[in-house]
């Protein structure tokens, strides 16, 4: 009997102590273990933010240099800045067939929208900041065209240049130039105005101009007239020994540019001794040199009958054999 009350004993208290350890896990322990890590990472993301918060000057100084660097804290304003100033530009380089004209503003959303799930979704759905695109376009000469540029790069307010074009006319005499720049604003910020655009910056790109690639070569002259016949004497003159013909002057030829007009790829040469200028398309021919193929910045020439490849900067005395055909 004594036995049979013992073992029902240990028994009850085996079953009670299951039962408080299940209990205490589940209402005790897992929770405990779950808060703990909740605090963890609060206390994670409290240092985060204090250190967001020791680095705010300088972000702050860094973003109203930015905006400084900016036409306006509207699209009225900008719009208006930004036409004036192209027109300025325009008329100081005397472009002919000027045209100024803009694009409608975008707004750019902050990624904080999708970031952060949480907090005022006024502030998540806040703009970053809105573009602007302007065009100009116009005809002139390669240095109004070249002066153009730099005053545009010279330009103090921030800017992107997405689109140019280059298009000449008359054997390089005038050229057609169309440029798409986009700026940026910050709505609510609004800057000082910027100093007028310089129209005294010096042609840095002179000796380019002076070049003008887009000039052909002129044509070659004319040969002299065969003189006339005279009467064959009875003795026969020695034959004179025929000079060895000198080289062709493959080092006076410099590849300047690999382009692409429209579909038809072409390699530009300059010859450093008269100043001009050659375009060669797939089956022209320069000396004995008849261009193969184009590559990104690579021209393949042949000549008798080996194949050769010239690189930009490079002139075809610096030719390098790929392939023997």
């Amino acid at each position: 009997m004594k036995m049979r009350s013992l073992v029902f004993g240990i028994m009850i208290t085996g079953v009670l102590s299951m039962l408080v350890w299940t209990c205490s896990r589940t209402f005790y322990f897992v929770p405990r273990q779950e808060m703990l890590h909740s605090i963890s990472q609060t206390r994670q993301g409290i240092d985060e933010n204090l250190e967001v918060l020791r680095n705010r000057s300088g972000l702050d100084n860094a973003f109203a240099t930015l905006v400084d660097q900016t036409l306006g804290g509207t699209e009225e304003v900008v719009v208006h800045r930004l036409r004036n100033r192209l027109n300025v530009i325009g008329n100081a380089v005397e472009l002919d067939q000027l045209n100024v004209s803009t694009g409608s503003a975008k707004g750019m959303k902050s990624p904080a929208e999708r970031a952060f799930r949480r907090g005022p979704q006024a502030l998540r759905q806040q703009l970053d900041f809105v573009t602007v695109a302007g065009d100009i376009s116009g005809r002139g000469t390669l240095e109004q065209v070249v002066r153009l540029m730099e005053m545009l790069d010279d330009e103090p307010f921030v800017k992107r240049i997405t689109r140019y074009s280059l298009n000449p006319m008359r054997n390089g005499e005038l050229v057609d130039v169309s440029i798409t720049l986009v700026t940026l604003f910050f709505p609510n910020h609004s800057p000082p105005e910027l100093p007028a655009p310089n129209v005294s910056i010096g042609n840095e790109y002179a000796a380019i101009v002076a070049k003008n690639i887009f000039r052909s070569p002129p044509p070659p002259a004319p040969k002299p007239k065969a003189k006339p016949k005279t009467a064959k004497s009875t003795s026969k003159p020695k034959p004179k020994p025929k000079p060895t013909p000198p080289p062709p002057p493959y080092n006076d030829w410099v590849v300047t540019a690999i382009v692409r007009v429209g579909n038809s790829p072409e390699v530009w040469l300059q010859n450093k001794a008269s100043n001009t200028s050659l375009h060669l398309k797939i089956g022209d021919s320069v000396l004995d040199a008849v261009l193969i193929k184009c590559e990104p910045e690579i021209a393949v020439i042949e000549i008798n009958k080996k194949l050769y490849q010239v690189g930009i900067g490079q002139s075809l005395a610096d030719r390098i054999e790929i392939e023997s055909r």
